[in-house]
């Protein structure tokens, strides 16, 4: 067994323990453990991912790209891996240049003049915007560089818990929309390398103050 199922089988020891308060003094959570096949599967097809937090902070979390074969991994003080192998958050600091991610608020239809508002002022400072359907791997592909940033306007726990702690650990930041430290609580997420979090926030809070005025 590898690494990843080796996490994924603890994790189930661990909730089976909960469950049953075989391990009442750990104060252990399972923040997330199911299969994700969000978007009927496009592009993406299945995802697995897993986040232990204790109180109330994520310590550990792994994602998988199951069709790519990427096993993203982190633990908290102890860095964050793709592959095995060590991963940084992206060193771009030019917005004309970055690529951003993102998810729509589908479930939510009254935010969604909220977001296009977003959207567009993003869209004409950046080389482009992608929406590939799961947050976990957006935040993971944060982490690793292949998304510079990331923003979603309703995000639950499970999308964000494991995600997060990929950027963290990966030297990039994760905030909610006000610039408060991130949570493993459902709401609005914004993360990204130092450089491109502070622009991509700037950004969107820009854009909510001018649709509020336009009102």
């Amino acid at each position: 067994m590898n690494r990843t199922g080796l996490f994924i089988a603890l994790s189930l020891v661990l909730v089976i323990g909960l469950l049953f308060g075989i391990y009442p003094e750990l104060d252990l959570k399972l923040a997330a453990l199911f299969y994700d096949a969000a978007a009927k599967s496009f592009p993406l097809k299945l995802n697995a991912l897993a986040a232990i937090a204790r109180d109330g902070a994520v310590c550990a979390g792994v994602v998988l790209n199951v069709p790519r074969g990427d096993e993203f991994t982190a633990v908290k003080g102890g860095g964050a891996f793709l592959n095995g192998q060590p991963m940084r958050v992206s060193s771009l600091r030019e917005p004309g240049r970055a690529l951003i991610g993102t998810g729509f608020p589908f479930k939510t239809l009254e935010m969604l003049p909220q977001y296009m508002a977003q959207f567009s002022l993003v869209m004409r400072g950046t080389a482009g915007i992608r929406r590939a359907g799961s947050a976990a791997l957006d935040l993971s592909n944060v982490g690793c560089g292949r998304f510079d940033a990331f923003w979603e306007l309703t995000l639950a726990p499970w999308d964000v818990a494991a995600g997060m702690l990929m950027v963290q650990e990966a030297g990039g930041i994760v905030t909610d929309l006000e610039g408060n430290p991130a949570r493993p609580v459902g709401g609005a997420f914004v993360a990204g390398n130092p450089a491109m979090h502070a622009w991509l926030l700037q950004t969107v809070r820009r854009a909510n103050m001018s649709k509020a005025q336009s009102e």
